[in-house]
């Protein structure tokens, strides 16, 4: 603020000698000085040129740097409200810190940025700032600037740009193994910023990485392999397939993975064989002894049993035929004469070869179990009229009918009628 009213004396001083340039200006030219009293060198500075003090930091000491520089350099380059005693925007750019003050007369640039803080509320006694502020309006704009210069006036006693805090501690790294992130935090209040003042600069948050040793890993299972071929080609067999513990292998002291690496499966290509029929049992016994019966047989599919998927064996396992279809009077006595129905007459059995066998097998058909018949050569009846119808008649005594025993055919004989056998059961 200082320097724009220098800069403004040295407007009016040049305008009044009509000098343009404002050459001869006496001014303090010194480079990287800790005191300002060891600077003792001069230099006359050009046209268009003012005094100029730069205080700025050099490897951790404040320095100071003295000399002439452009009138341009000490005044706001968009112009704006009021007259800007040292550009801030083109400072940072040159890298000028800290502090950066021009002035217009003989050696005065050995006395600027020495300004009382704001907060002593102290306005700088080299300016009117009353009248700056009535012409200018210096209390406005550059805020900054102005708390350094007419703080009382421009009600900026406790103007104070934000500082940071400490910093808080690292959060705690909570891990036991691998690498994790750690936080650290701090705030702009030390002070906070006022009204006007500058927000801190930087970063409210900072990170560091923590690492401890590496972490175990545990295994875990492949994808299946796809499953392999069948053991048999035909029938039943078993198929595998693999997995792996390295989707990732289990390393330093992971745990391996639990479970099977192999799976089984049953697999069954196609049928061995077709199933076959044994041959047909002996038929069992007659259901009734005359008038029709039933007689069963049966067979078995094991020649050869069906393999699995095999066919099994077509058609039925038991065979039904009919026995005993003739009537149960097929036979009968008649005083003690043997008389048979065949082919639907009746007739006589001729002696021939009638034995005792033959006796058991008629009083079967007649429904006695006598084991002792006895047989007639010549029974009361006498002589019959009937035709003989069987001749020769051999049996074991097991037949159910005469017609299950050898005889002659239907009606051959070569008997008479004296020759008409008897039975008595």
């Amino acid at each position: 603020m200082k320097a724009q009213i220098l800069y403004l004396n040295i407007i009016v001083a040049c305008v009044q000698t009509q000098i343009l340039g404002c050459v001869g200006l006496e001014c303090f030219n010194c480079s990287g000085v800790q005191d300002i009293g060891d600077c003792n060198v001069t230099t006359s500075c050009g046209a268009n040129q003012a005094c100029f003090h730069h205080k700025r930091v050099d490897t951790s000491r404040n320095v100071i740097d003295l000399g002439c520089q452009s009138l341009s350099m000490c005044v706001g380059a968009g112009g704006g409200t009021g007259l800007i005693g040292r550009s801030i925007e083109k400072q940072r750019k040159a890298r000028l810190s800290d502090c950066s003050e021009c002035c217009s007369t003989n050696r005065c640039n050995d006395n600027l940025c020495q300004h009382r803080a704001p907060h002593e509320c102290v306005d700088d006694e080299t300016v009117d700032c009353a009248k700056m502020s009535s012409i200018f309006n210096i209390c406005t704009g550059n805020y900054e600037q102005a708390a350094l210069v007419c703080p009382r006036t421009c009600n900026l006693c406790n103007y104070a740009n934000g500082n940071w805090a400490d910093w808080s501690s690292w959060s705690t790294c909570t891990i036991t193994c691998g690498s994790a992130t750690q936080m650290r935090t701090r705030t702009c209040t030390n002070p906070a910023p006022t009204t006007y003042g500058r927000n801190c600069e930087g970063q409210s948050s900072d990170y560091r990485s923590c690492v401890k040793d590496e972490c175990p890993v545990d295994g875990n299972w492949g994808t299946w392999s796809t499953w392999g071929s069948c053991s048999a080609t035909c029938g039943v067999g078993i198929q595998r397939r693999n997995r792996y513990c390295d989707n990732p292998p289990p390393a330093r002291f992971g745990d391996h993975c639990f479970g099977d690496s192999v799976d089984d499966r049953i697999c069954m290509p196609r049928g061995c064989s077709d199933g076959g029929w044994t041959t047909w049992t002996n038929w069992n016994s007659c259901t009734v002894r005359c008038g029709g019966g039933n007689r069963l047989r049966y067979r078995e599919c094991t020649n050869p049993t069906p393999s699995p998927f095999g066919q099994p064996c077509h058609g039925p396992n038991v065979d039904v035929g009919s026995c005993n279809t003739y009537p149960c009077d097929l036979v009968r006595l008649t005083d003690g004469r043997v008389e048979i129905y065949i082919n639907g007459k009746w007739g006589t059995v001729c002696d021939d070869s009638f034995s005792t066998n033959e006796a058991r097998v008629v009083c079967r058909m007649l429904g006695y179990l006598s084991s002792n018949p006895v047989v007639f050569e010549h029974t009361p009846a006498g002589p019959s009229s009937m035709p003989i119808l069987l001749d020769n008649v051999r049996c074991d005594g097991t037949e159910l009918s005469l017609l299950d025993c050898s005889h002659n055919y239907i009606g051959d004989h070569d008997c008479h009628h004296n020759e008409d056998v008897g039975v008595s059961c």
